[in-house]
């Protein structure tokens, strides 16, 4: 009863009328279009005796598949839905929306509150009560033509990456200008360098960010770097000379989000412009990061400057899960000893009741199984059981893997 009161209202009154605009793109030429559709609607709605202006809305640059990326759209539905606007001229309902749900769920929205939308293109109302099949229709095909224009830009991107053509654009690597398509090296190479040292030096994360930042480092927008900063500079291939091409899936043209059911093929391209580090900074770089994801999968996290050197080499040989350092006994009876993780969490952990082993003693059988001291260098595999411990040395192996018993 409500909203027929508020319809009833609508039409009593002079029809405040607004117009919403919208170019995909910033080039000049829709530039021009861009301002004349703006001065267009203006002019004709003012020139209309019965009509009260009531706006011009118009996003410029962004695209219609997505409604929430068009801050003038929603702000046009806010205001119509709050009882400011009564008609809304749109050139066509491409301009409206691409995306045939957010299209259908808007117009709805807005008749609902009586609001009429008027396609100029398709000389259709949404109050037409036979509007309704061609409208639907309409939707689709526009919704179905920036499928096609998607589809055409992926074909095109990839046919570049097939020639090994890229860039980077301008200032979007830190690090790095673009110079005509071209990655060159600039003053804040140094940064680069200095982040990819202090990895191989041990240092985290957070204390990488810090030390950059006190030597007046930071990030591509002139922001403190971060530790995110850090960790993608880290594994950008571009700071060895490398690229590598369509890494992620394309994204999706109604979401714009990574799709990994598109098919695309990926392209590595190595030594193609100038590096800021060398190759083998970047391999063991490389190998240390592949090192803690592996620990990280069998359940042991590295902690900076405080790791014991037996970190992530000691497994259970009961469940297969990593064994803790921890200090055991009181007072000046403390030692240190090491546990597997699952006995450690007590009743959260899986029921594990495997021994619990001095360090000194661990020490001892692993120095007695491979004949030689067991310090920084070590680089094997202890399995620890209840009655013994198996030692595996594979210096090519670096990467421990956690033993699962049957």
């Amino acid at each position: 009863m409500k909203i027929h009161v508020v319809k009833s209202e609508r039409h009593q009154r002079r029809k405040r009328v607004a117009a919403y605009c919208r170019v995909s793109t910033m080039d000049c030429s829709q530039e021009e279009s861009y301002e004349t559709q703006k001065e267009y609607y203006e002019n004709y709605i003012r020139c209309h005796d019965e009509w009260d202006f009531a706006g011009i809305y118009a996003d410029q640059g962004i695209t219609g598949t997505s409604a929430e990326k068009r801050p003038q759209f929603l702000a046009c539905i806010n205001d119509a839905v709050s009882g400011k606007i009564d008609l809304i001229l749109v050139k066509s309902i491409s301009r409206f929306s691409r995306n045939i749900v957010d299209c259908q769920s808007y117009v709805a929205k807005l008749k609902s509150y009586g609001v009429e939308v008027y396609f100029e293109k398709e000389s259709l109302s949404t109050m037409d009560p036979t509007s309704g099949m061609i409208f639907s229709l309409m939707g689709l095909i526009a919704q179905s033509e920036s499928e096609s224009i998607s589809q055409n830009i992926r074909w095109a991107v990839q046919q570049r990456y097939k020639k090994g053509e890229y860039h980077i654009g301008n200032n979007q690597v830190l690090g790095y200008d673009d110079d005509n398509g071209v990655p060159k090296p600039n003053k804040d190479a140094w940064i680069i360098r200095m982040v990819f040292k202090r990895f191989l030096e041990g240092m985290s994360y957070s204390k990488i960010a810090e030390e950059v930042n006190s030597h007046g480092g930071h990030s591509l927008r002139g922001a403190p770097l971060s530790k995110k900063d850090v960790e993608y500079i880290l594994h950008n291939e571009l700071y060895v000379g490398d690229k590598h091409l369509q890494k992620n899936p394309p994204k999706n043209y109604l979401t714009h989000r990574p799709d990994p059911s598109i098919e695309a093929q990926d392209y590595y391209l190595q030594d193609v412009h100038t590096p800021i580090i060398d190759r083998d900074t970047w391999n063991r770089t490389q190998e240390l990061l592949s090192q803690r994801t592996e620990m990280a999968k069998a359940g042991v996290t590295w902690k900076p400057g405080s790791s014991h050197f037996l970190r992530g080499k000691v497994f259970c040989g009961e469940c297969g899960a990593p064994f803790m350092r921890k200090n055991t006994g009181r007072g000046k009876w403390v030692k240190k000893a090491w546990c597997c993780k699952e006995r450690f969490k007590g009743k959260n952990g899986n029921g594990c009741r495997n021994r619990i082993i001095l360090e000194d003693m661990l020490i001892q059988m692993i120095e007695e199984q491979t004949g030689q001291p067991v310090d920084d260098s070590f680089n094997g595999r202890v399995v620890v059981y209840q009655d013994r411990i198996e030692v595996s040395l594979s210096p090519d192996d670096k990467i421990p893997v956690a033993y699962k018993s049957e």
